[in-house]
């Protein structure tokens, strides 16, 4: 399978800054939709399908969902990030029998 796009709702769709980071982490799009309260938005798709507004969910989502930003990595932070992950790995194995002594 692979990862086209990561969609962010809710509360962690708030912040640009957090967007770009979790971009600059996971090396993909991160995509805001203009609807963020996805679980508001669901129950509003399948109440439409209950009443015959939509003919299925498919089209309730079709209508209703659409990107707002698209947040996409910057590969000079991403290099960064990864040299300094993998500091904190040969950090975490260094350290890991003397956090167990405290």
């Amino acid at each position: 399978m692979f990862i086209n796009e990561i969609r962010a709702v809710g509360g962690g769709a708030k912040s640009p800054k957090g967007l770009q980071l979790k971009a600059d982490i996971v090396k993909h799009n991160i995509c805001t939709l203009q609807i963020r309260e996805a679980a508001c938005l669901g129950a509003a798709i399948l109440a439409g399908t209950a009443c015959g507004a939509y003919r299925s969910v498919d089209e309730g989502v079709e209508r209703t969902v659409a990107i707002n930003e698209v947040y996409m990595p910057n590969y000079r932070a991403c290099n960064i990030y990864d040299k300094r992950y993998n500091i904190y790995k040969d950090l975490y194995h260094t350290l890991k029998s003397i956090n167990r002594q405290l």
